[in-house]
């Protein structure tokens, strides 16, 4: 063969060679991708990655009670007993006695709460893959950073307060939640069951939790798909009646294990709607009910018999303010970004509770859980820093995770319209 042809067919062989290799490469780099998206230890490096950062940025930061639980760590060395209501924080004060006595500084709280969240989130990630069946790279792209590149939660998981591990623990009862409904077993029954219980015992807040968990219980198992309309309605109404008893029930024992509160009742004649240093108020007509003591839910109820529009506007903007996470005090760039991240939650979690609140039943977990949290904001106050909400940040971003991909789907988008 003549040098010249063979020269010119290793001219045209050539981009047909570069082709394969660049084919190859890609085939190899998107396997790859697949494989990081797949892998439960790099959704957990990743939240690691974003606390890492969160910890350059803010550094551990100490709260207003950050000081009365170190107290009370300082207390349980000396033998002394804990100060009045503080035995309602006896979960939390146990866990900083931990690492304030056995590995010499409470500073290892914040590490182990980076470390807890990022396990746990990655773990609602991959059941949220599960619950969406086969998804795509985007789809995988998206969930991950909704749920562990959250800087809120990384934020607050730089204090040495209750609320990281309280909004933590919920997150894990939530996926227990997920796990039992979807395997049925009975170890992840117990599971729930158990740690339902020793939540309780984290912060006032958490008395309810055994209460929603014992009403979850009861409705899956009244849960039936051969009766789907019946059992629904059975299996509602044992919630709303689990719901109402556990914001009661905090209502109630809460002010009686720490008498300097101000009582929800004495809250509402105030007309307190954002809570904190310095409270937002609503002027309010006078009163005439008096009672012995304000603890409890039936000074409310009578107040808001009293009274009715007056507290239903100090009830609704509570729920506002707290759903919305938006403040009258902050920029309004900041209330505009955060006011639109979460009514995109909002939206996208009722499409998705919507949308599979029959065939994924776990969700109803999550949501009297949300909707647990929202009745006590809506009795008491939303806070000033919006912390009364992110207990439920997790299971809020599971929602409208598991509702935008769904719906972004050509296949739900067709379903739907």
């Amino acid at each position: 063969m003549p040098l010249t042809t063979r020269k010119l067919q290793n001219q045209n062989t050539r981009p047909l060679e570069d082709s394969a290799r660049a084919s190859r490469a890609n085939a190899f780099l998107i396997s790859a991708v697949d494989r990081l998206f797949s892998s439960f230890w790099f959704a957990v490096f990743v939240g690691i990655l974003v606390n890492l950062l969160a910890y350059v940025v803010c550094g551990i930061r100490l709260g207003g009670d950050s000081a009365t639980y170190l107290e009370q760590v300082d207390a349980i060395s000396k033998h002394q007993p804990l100060s009045l209501g503080m035995p309602g924080y006896i979960g939390f004060i146990s866990v900083l006695t931990f690492f304030d006595t056995i590995l010499g500084s409470y500073r290892w709280l914040i590490f182990f709460q980076s470390l807890l969240s990022s396990v746990v989130l990655a773990a609602l990630y991959f059941e949220l893959l599960e619950s969406l069946g086969s998804t795509a790279r985007k789809q995988k792209a998206t969930a991950l950073v909704l749920l562990l590149m959250n800087p809120e939660i990384a934020y607050w998981n730089m204090y040495v307060l209750t609320d990281s591990l309280y909004a933590t623990y919920l997150a894990a009862l939530f996926w227990l939640g997920l796990r039992w409904v979807r395997t049925n077993r009975a170890v992840w029954l117990g599971s729930l069951v158990l740690a339902s219980i020793l939540m309780s015992f984290h912060r006032p807040t958490a008395v309810i939790v055994p209460v929603i968990v014992a009403s979850f219980i009861s409705a899956r198992f009244l849960w039936n798909e051969r009766q789907l309309q019946r059992s629904w309605i059975k299996a509602f109404g044992v919630l709303i009646v689990g719901l109402s008893i556990s914001i009661g029930h905090y209502v109630t024992s809460v002010n009686q294990s720490v008498e300097t509160y101000v009582a929800p009742a004495g809250r509402l004649r105030d007309g307190v709607y954002i809570g904190g240093h310095n409270p937002t108020r609503l002027r309010m007509p006078v009163f005439h009910l008096s009672f012995k003591r304000d603890n409890g839910i039936l000074p409310v109820l009578a107040e808001m018999g009293e009274h009715p529009i007056s507290c239903a506007k100090v009830i609704l903007l509570r729920i506002f303010y707290g759903a919305i996470h938006i403040r009258p005090f902050w920029s309004f760039k900041h209330n505009i970004v955060s006011g639109f991240f979460f009514v995109f939650l909002w939206i996208f979690a009722v499409v998705a509770f919507a949308r599979r609140h029959k065939d994924l039943v776990g969700l109803w977990l999550g949501a009297v859980l949300i909707l647990s949290h929202l009745g006590i904001i809506a009795l008491t106050f939303a806070d000033y820093d919006g912390r009364f909400f992110f207990y439920v940040l997790p299971e809020m971003i599971f929602f409208a995770a598991l509702g935008f991909i769904e719906y972004s789907s050509n296949r739900f988008r067709r379903a739907l319209f």
